[in-house]
């Protein structure tokens, strides 16, 4: 039964992809995941707590509710303060150089991120915008327009 049900085109079809609001958790560590070296795992936790979601604290032994509760306007200023930390400090992470760090534009980075995920057009906009409107080094830059990338609702969905 779990085989027909993976293989089944239902399983596969473009209107379920992206439908999940990702968890702190998720959110965090998939960002982490492509764009850090080392992990300072004491931070991260305090800020996975402060994201609502203190992984040695659930609310149950049910875990959390998720779905929409992860997004709220409080929710969304805290993850754009979690990428603002991750990407211009080193509180949670030592950035990887490299790979998404190194894309030569959003569209590059967007591929890097999502491994060919759809950007709507009015991120993509956004993000070129913010691309071409960044002055500073390329680094700077390319930090700059990552940040919008992974502050576009998109990013929050998986």
């Amino acid at each position: 039964m779990l085989r027909a049900l993976c293989r089944s085109a239902e399983f596969f079809a473009r209107e379920h992809r992206r439908s999940i609001i990702k968890s702190p958790l998720d959110f965090v560590l998939g960002t982490l995941r492509p764009l850090a070296d080392e992990i300072r795992w004491p931070a991260v936790v305090d800020v996975l707590a402060k994201l609502g979601q203190d992984v040695f604290e659930p609310p149950s032994v049910k875990g959390w509710d998720g779905g929409r509760q992860w997004i709220h306007s409080t929710a969304w200023v805290q993850r754009w303060n979690c990428l603002t930390t991750l990407l211009h400090r080193s509180d949670l992470a030592t950035l990887r150089a490299g790979g998404v760090l190194e894309a030569v534009d959003p569209v590059a980075a967007w591929e890097l991120l999502f491994l060919g995920g759809q950007i709507s057009a009015d991120g993509h906009a956004a993000v070129a915008r913010q691309w071409s409107n960044t002055s500073g080094s390329s680094r700077e830059r390319r930090l700059r327009t990552l940040h919008s990338l992974l502050s576009l609702p998109e990013y929050q969905l998986m």
